[in-house]
């Protein structure tokens, strides 16, 4: 069983100097347990090398004075142009059904796929 991933404390070292913050074996083998990833005992070490970059890149950006920068436009922001909910087609099921090999009771018949 894995160790429960402690948010708090991890939230503080994010939140403090990089420098403060220690990826190691044990932090990588229970984040990826909790990720459900298989790492090999041989990727491990690069594993950490290529965390602690990351993690030092979201550091050195969190550095980063944004104040003064407008934020860029977002899709989430937009409009949907919704149209209105009515019939455009008129029920054909009948018409379908005559070109199909197998209905029964206004229902199309497919072989079984899953046992």
């Amino acid at each position: 069983m894995h160790k429960p991933l402690n948010l708090i404390a991890f939230s503080a070292r994010r939140n403090s100097n990089f420098d403060d913050m220690k990826v190691d074996a044990d932090l990588v083998k229970n984040v990826a347990t909790l990720a459900q990833l298989q790492i090999q005992d041989s990727d491990l070490e690069k594993t950490i090398t290529n965390l602690t970059d990351v993690l030092g890149l979201v550091d050195q950006m969190q550095g980063v004075d944004t104040r003064e920068i407008s934020p860029m436009s977002n899709p989430l922001d937009a409009t949907q142009v919704m149209r209105p909910d009515v019939i455009t087609e008129s029920n054909q099921r009948d018409q379908f059904q005559k070109v199909s090999p197998n209905v029964e009771k206004g229902f199309f018949l497919v072989p079984r796929v899953v046992d």
